[in-house]
């Protein structure tokens, strides 16, 4: 009851411990990180404190910036750094809209993007890095940790000779095309990030459509100053397209430029006898687009001769091309090593599914639907400097144009054979 007593007792005890050795620094004696100058996006307010006190510590210099919304108009001005920190909470990335402008900053920046996530959700984290991002880490993180993270890329770039410090200065202003709206009509979701990731370095407006009927109910809903245009689209394919849009009368004197991956004869016929201005080949590397762009909008002389190295190069000994082509990745992606290693990525990791169904309908003597899947993926491999599994692919497509049968199962043997040659080039890379 409450009358008794309660009794306390107490014990002493006593252990010997040795005395740890001296603390080693949390940042690296070798840092990269003095004097450089990063961008550090992070909307709440008690984390960003935080990133604050931490980074005077690590001799850098850093501007705070509050919305990932701002954080895309300041890349598309052109503003740009030497790093991005980007943070965001686990339950914010659940949110389509603000995991579209996470995606929008990695793909604008042509410069490393270190991701904080409030979640050690693997999964999660993959798919950020799987979105361009140098790396992705947890937050809360401590001091020496993040400088360790940002040390090691930069140290990575720099030894590699492909990152920003690596790269040469760009042919054009970074404003070169601020104000200019350019349309990007194209059903391969890659080449449309890609395109609009290089345009968006020279701060273009990039609108994006997936098919011909969007291009042109873009062209009729909004002022275009250019239009980039693939061939092969559902829902109007781009020749069909370019017909409709040649009827809106704001836009007869647009100038339309046709991308395609085929060097055929007959294709090319089609586009020079149709409503476009002029053509590019894939891979479309950006020397040949600002060049293109420039003709039309600048009026300045030079542009790309089409068909003539593309045509040439797709009909070359699988075994004198290489497997990945490195030098061509950085001039299709404007010199963005971490853009490039993206877009290889997914296309490793998609293309046995992809070949296994071309197998299937290989099988089945499926003409039609056998030439859009191998056109679909010769489309992506094209944008990622691959010019032996191109070439097999460029291959197999005419002989499946031809409905040869005998000539088709050889051709898919060879292109398997590419296939295997570049999973295992991938691996060795890891």
């Amino acid at each position: 009851d409450s009358s008794m007593l309660i009794g306390v007792s107490s014990y002493e005890f006593y252990i010997e411990l040795k005395k740890g050795s001296a603390q080693q620094p949390d940042i690296p004696t070798n840092s990269l990180l003095a004097g450089r100058k990063l961008w550090m996006v992070e909307p709440n307010p008690t984390y960003q404190a935080a990133l604050r006190n931490m980074l005077p510590d690590l001799d850098v210099t850093s501007h705070e910036i509050t919305t990932y919304q701002n954080a895309i108009s300041a890349l598309k001005q052109g503003e740009s750094a030497e790093f991005i920190i980007l943070a965001v909470t686990a339950k914010a990335f659940t949110s389509e809209t603000v995991a579209q402008e996470l995606e929008d900053i990695i793909q604008y920046a042509s410069i490393p993007v270190l991701v904080l996530l409030g979640s050690s959700d693997q999964d999660v984290m993959n798919h950020i890095t799987d979105l361009g991002a140098a790396r992705c880490l947890s937050k809360p993180i401590r001091p020496g940790i993040l400088a360790q993270a940002i040390n090691d890329i930069l140290l990575s770039d720099s030894e590699t000779g492909t990152g920003k410090y690596a790269e040469p200065a760009p042919s054009h202003p970074a404003d070169w095309l601020s104000g200019t709206r350019i349309l990007v009509a194209d059903d391969n979701d890659i080449n449309r990030k890609l395109m609009r990731n290089v345009l968006g370095n020279y701060a273009a407006t990039v609108i994006c459509t997936e098919d011909g009927a969007q291009a042109v109910e873009a062209v009729r809903d909004m002022p275009i100053d250019i239009a980039l245009i693939d061939i092969h689209m559902p829902n109007l394919n781009g020749l069909e397209a370019v017909a409709q849009i040649r009827q809106i009368p704001e836009a007869k004197t647009l100038p339309l430029i046709a991308m395609t991956a085929d060097a055929m004869g007959r294709n090319r016929a089609e586009i020079e006898n149709s409503g476009f201005d002029t053509f590019l080949i894939k891979p479309i590397e950006e020397e040949d687009l600002l060049s293109v762009i420039a003709k039309f909008l600048f009026k300045e002389d030079g542009g790309p001769e089409g068909f003539k190295s593309s045509a040439q190069k797709a009909f070359l000994s699988r075994r004198q091309l290489p497997v990945y082509d490195r030098p061509q990745a950085m001039r299709i992606t404007g010199n963005s090593p971490r853009i490039a290693t993206t877009m290889l990525n997914q296309l490793v990791e998609s293309l046995e599914d992809s070949m296994e169904e071309i197998a299937r309908l290989v099988e089945e003597k499926d003409w039609k639907a056998l030439w859009q899947n191998i056109h679909k993926l010769q489309g992506a491999a094209a944008i990622c400097a691959v010019p032996a599994l191109s070439a097999s692919l460029n291959r197999l497509q005419v002989a499946v144009q031809n409905k040869n049968a005998e000539i088709t199962a050889q051709e898919l043997k060879e292109t398997n054979s590419e296939m295997q040659r570049l999973i295992q080039y991938h691996a060795e890379l890891d």
